[in-house]
């Protein structure tokens, strides 16, 4: 294997922005996996090519925890071949992301687990890259079709900090000098097609079926990105909620072609000799995602991607018409898309990272939106209680029974409480709807397209709107917001916007549940009224570029957008009756019991 050195990894460093924006054009086309590697930052960005994990074995002993969805051997042979023997579980490594020392591995991994023969077993699994620590992964419909390799031929990367670059990034110098081997749009013709049951004939691969999965397992880096201080290095602890949630959204019909979930199937998980921070042995282990609710045929665009690669979806010239483009396609499907895992599985969706959404075009006109990384969520206790509790319908009561199995756990999100620290308790459903623009999502379509912060505000609302509008049309409420809009000041808006932001600052967390129990005692008609006036008060302090009452630019957004979030989610509690001590006479259960039975819930891309 060749060796390098810093000055390489300088040079790699400094070409990284020319080999991303070199890689999107021409061959790549809309190709989902170079979307997913190269429309990103320079410090996250990824080569799209074929790079792998390296199985290895261990004991299938009762210390070993799997765990699959129903039917998961019927819906996914393949997967369950590859992973799952009556006498060993193989395990991916991700080997130019991680080090053996800092994940499980055969280094890590409780001893008493590994086999005799574990170095002479190692294969190799094709894996290719995306925006987050997850990998495509084409899973064979017979194993024995991947390669063995030499325990001395493994290569584990090289990397080389640059503390004198901004970020100080750590370029992963062998996988970008390999950068042009087996690019995922050289391999795999179709996404859709190849993630679905019957699988794809790939190019370059050997003479067998494969199948196209994403696998999570803990990586030290994403991109130049050393992510292992901030618990990247291993699988959540909270990877059992994610699938329990996808169990209850496998469970429920759903008639929508253009509403996707991706779910997690599999998850196994095994002793290692790590230690958490209280030195506590810790478990770590790997994912598997179901992508085949993605569609043959359809272009997909991962939702970070949007800013670096939105002129290969949309032909606008204007800042304007780009906003509108994006504002439909993207921020008011996301809306409707939370305002449905809400409603039908009791779920709240807390982040809204782009990188958790997929839009699927078919030529220029969106024909799909897909939800992943479901793990993200809270179950509502409230909502699940009042109307899945008693319900006629058979996957109602299931949702509720898998909410009461986690709120007994230890491992729980439900909504007033979180165990996990990367999500407070939301208290009420919400939106996060400011998050969208975070993580230089807004930042580059400054830098980049000419946006204004007058746009970035008037694209989020989308959000907002979508939301509001699907449960309009979905419990038939009629307009929640009045024609005239509350009486609101500026002193109160504020305090709307920064004490009721969400995710909420840890400093803040008091101030928050103050804020969310005082809007509970108002009525619905008078929240939506306030929700309407901060709506009518923010247009007017965008396009007037005011900096004294809301801050500037970033925070007078994330406040204007906090400030309608969460008196429109106060009045939704109060609407649907599910806040505490709360009667309501618009009783949806007859057309909640309805739409979870059959699945014919509104579209979400209309």
């Amino acid at each position: 294997m060749p060796t390098y050195n810093q000055q390489d990894a300088i040079s790699i460093w400094d070409n990284i922005a020319t080999d991303c924006t070199t890689g999107l054009n021409g061959q790549a086309g809309r190709d989902f996996c170079a979307l997913e590697c190269l429309a990103n930052a320079p410090l996250y960005a990824k080569p799209d090519s074929q790079k792998a994990f390296l199985l290895w074995e261990a004991k299938n002993t009762p210390a070993i925890k799997i765990e699959t969805i129903t039917g998961f051997s019927t819906k996914h042979p393949w997967v369950h071949a590859l992973f799952i023997t009556e006498k060993v579980v193989r395990f991916p490594f991700n080997t130019w992301d991680s080090n053996p020392q800092n994940s499980l591995s055969w280094a890590t991994i409780d001893q008493d687990l590994l086999t005799d023969t574990v170095t002479e077993n190692f294969r190799l699994l094709p894996r290719w890259s995306t925006a987050s620590r997850s990998c495509l992964a084409l899973i064979p419909q017979d194993a024995t079709a991947l390669p063995k390799i030499a325990a001395n031929k493994v290569d584990l990367g090289q990397r080389f900090k640059l503390e004198e670059k901004p970020g100080k990034p750590s370029p992963n110098v062998p996988e970008w000098k390999a950068k042009g081997f087996n690019r995922f749009v050289n391999i795999v013709s179709d996404a859709g097609k190849a993630a679905s049951p019957t699988g794809c004939n790939p190019n370059e691969l050997a003479n067998t079926k494969y199948r196209l999965y994403s696998v999570k397992t803990g990586v030290d880096y994403v991109g130049s990105q050393a992510e292992g201080g901030f618990g990247k290095n291993r699988l959540e602890a909270n990877c059992s909620m994610a699938m329990l949630r996808s169990e209850v959204i496998e469970a429920m019909p759903n008639t929508d072609p253009s509403f996707g979930v991706q779910t997690e199937v599999l998850t196994i998980t095994a002793p290692t000799s790590m230690t958490d921070k209280n030195g506590k042995l810790v478990r770590d282990g790997f994912q598997v995602r179901n992508l085949s609710c993605m569609k043959p045929g359809a272009a997909y665009i991962p939702c970070q991607a949007i800013p670096y690669a939105r002129n290969k979806f949309d032909r606008e010239i204007q800042p304007a018409d780009q906003c509108e483009s994006w504002r439909n396609n993207f921020a008011i499907s996301l809306g409707r898309a939370k305002a449905r895992l809400f409603l039908n599985y009791g779920l709240i969706h807390t982040s809204a990272n782009a990188q958790n959404f997929l839009l699927g075009f078919n030529g220029n006109t969106l024909a799909q939106f897909v939800a992943r990384d479901v793990g993200d969520t809270s179950w509502h206790d409230d909502y699940l209680t009042r109307y899945f509790s008693e319900s006629p319908t058979r996957v109602a009561r299931f949702a509720y029974l898998a909410f009461q199995s986690e709120a007994q756990s230890t491992v729980k999100h439900v909504l007033h409480e979180t165990s996990s620290g990367d999500y407070p308790p939301p208290h009420i459903v919400r939106l996060a709807t400011n998050s969208v623009l975070t993580h230089d999502f807004g930042k580059v379509l400054i830098d980049n397209h000419n946006w204004t912060s007058a746009l970035l505000y008037n694209f989020a609302t989308g959000i907002l709107d979508g939301f509001k509008a699907y449960v309009q049309e979905a419990l038939n409420t009629g307009d929640l917001y009045p024609q005239q809009a509350g009486v609101l000041s500026d002193e109160q808006i504020l305090a709307y916007g920064t004490e009721g932001k969400y995710p909420t600052p840890k400093p803040l967390l008091t101030e928050y549940k103050n804020q969310v129990n005082g809007l509970l005692k108002q009525d619905a008609s008078a929240l939506f009224a306030k929700a309407a006036r901060v709506r009518e008060r923010a247009i007017q302090a965008m396009n007037n570029n005011e900096e004294t009452t809301f801050g500037s630019n970033e925070d007078k957004i994330s406040t204007l957008l906090n400030a309608e979030e969460i008196l429109l989610c106060a009045g939704i509690e109060k609407k649907l009756g599910i806040a505490p001590n709360t009667t309501s006479s618009f009783d949806i259960t007859q057309r909640l019991d309805s739409l979870t039975a059959k699945g014919n819930w509104p579209k979400i891309v209309t």
